[in-house]
C-alpha cells in the first residue's frame, strides 16, 4: 500500500531498506554523499551477501567513497549522465522521493516521498523495469558481480513454463488478475482439454493446489464418482472430490509443514508427478465407465452385430 513520507520518514525508510534487505539493494540518486551511518549499514549488507546496485549522476563522487565501494564484494556502481531520479528499494519495499542520498538533503531540505511494498506489485515491477533501463544506459564504474534484472517471474509463471516443457505442449497458460474480494493478485495456470478433451487442469494458490475439472455429462460424473477411490495417493498427496465435477490435488500433510523450505525445482517435480498420476487415474476411470455404462440399446446392438457377423462367417 502506498504511503506518504516526509523528510525524516524518507531518511528512516532508506535505513530500513538497507538493513532489512535479503537479496538486493538499489540506490538511485543524482548526488551521492553517503553518511557514515548508511555506509556502515551497506558494509553489513555486503557481508550478508546482499547484492548492492548504486546508480548516480550529475557529479562524480569522492575518491574516498569510491574506495569504500571498491572494498565491498557485492557492490556494483554505475554512472548515468543527467540522472535526476531518486529511488531506493530492496526486494520487498522501497521509496520514490525528492530526497538525494546526500547529507545536506537529509538535514536541511524539505522533502517528500512515497513508499511502496510487495502488495503494490504492478507499480513495483514498473519501477524495476524503468531502473533496469537506466542501468542498461549507464556507465559501469565498479562491477563486482554479474548484473541481473530485478523484474523476475513468479513461481507460478515459471511453473507454467516447466509444465509445458515437461509435457511437450503449450496448453498450460499462465494468467494474472486482481481479486477484489481478497485485495490481492490471483495467479492461475490453466490447461483446457488436457491431457484429453474430457479434462481441464487448473493450478491455483501459488502453485499449491491443482484442480481437475471433468467435462462429462451429469449422469457420467455420477457413475465416475461411484468408481473413485483415492487410497493409492495416501502419504504422497491429498486428493479429494471437492465438487461433483472437480477433483483437487494438494501436497501431503508432511510436505505442507516443510513446503516453504523446498527449492522451486523440487516443488515443480513433486507437483508435476502428482498431476501425471492424478490425471492418468481419472482418465482410466473415465475409460472404464465409458466401456461399462453404455446405454442398453447400444449394448444390445453390439451383441446383435456380433451374432450377425458370426452367422455370415459360419455360413459363407
Amino acid at each position: 500500500m502506498l504511503k506518504i513520507l516526509t523528510t525524516s520518514g524518507s531518511s528512516n525508510k532508506i535505513e530500513d531498506i538497507i538493513s532489512e534487505a535479503k537479496e538486493f539493494i538499489v540506490l538511485v540518486t543524482p548526488y551521492l554523499k553517503i553518511t557514515s551511518s548508511l555506509m556502515s549499514r551497506l558494509i553489513q549488507a555486503d557481508g550478508n551477501n546482499v547484492k548492492i546496485f548504486i546508480l548516480y549522476g550529475k557529479n562524480d563522487i569522492s575518491s574516498k567513497l569510491k574506495e569504500n565501494f571498491n572494498k565491498m564484494n557485492n557492490c556494483n556502481l554505475y554512472f548515468l549522465k543527467n540522472l535526476h531520479a531518486k529511488c531506493y528499494y530492496n526486494e520487498s519495499f522501497g521509496i520514490i522521493s525528492s530526497l538525494d542520498l546526500h547529507e545536506y538533503s537529509q538535514v536541511y531540505n524539505w522533502e517528500l516521498g512515497i513508499c511502496f511494498d510487495s502488495e503494490d506489485e504492478i507499480q513495483r515491477n514498473q519501477i524495476f523495469k524503468e531502473i533496469d533501463l537506466m542501468l542498461d544506459s549507464a556507465e559501469v564504474k565498479i562491477e563486482k558481480f554479474e548484473r541481473f534484472r530485478m523484474v523476475r517471474k513468479s513461481i507460478t509463471e515459471l511453473f507454467a513454463e516447466y509444465l509445458n516443457q515437461h509435457f511437450n505442449t503449450n496448453k498450460f497458460v499462465y494468467s494474472k488478475s486482481f481479486d477484489k474480494l481478497s485485495d490481492h493478485y490471483k495467479e492461475t495456470i490453466t490447461a483446457k482439454r488436457f491431457p484429453k478433451k474430457n479434462l481441464n487442469i487448473e493450478v491455483l494458490n501459488d502453485a499449491t493446489r491443482v484442480d481437475f475439472i471433468i467435462n462429462l455429462s451429469e449422469r457420467k460424473i455420477k457413475h465416475l464418482t461411484s468408481q473413485l477411490n483415492f487410497n493409492e495417493f495416501i502419504n504422497k498427496y491429498r486428493v479429494y472430490q471437492n465438487n461433483p465435477d472437480t477433483i483437487s490435488l494438494y501436497m501431503s500433510l508432511f510436505h505442507r509443514e516443510k513446503w516453504y523450505t523446498y527449492s522451486d525445482q523440487y516443488k515443480y517435480e513433486y507437483l508435476t508427478e502428482g498431476i501425471e498420476r492424478t490425471s492418468n487415474y481419472i482418465q482410466r476411470k473415465i475409460e472404464y465407465i465409458s466401456s461399462h455404462n453404455r446405454p442398453k440399446v447400444h449394448r444390445y446392438l453390439s451383441v446383435v452385430n456380433k451374432k450377425a457377423k458370426k452367422y455370415y462367417r459360419d455360413r459363407f
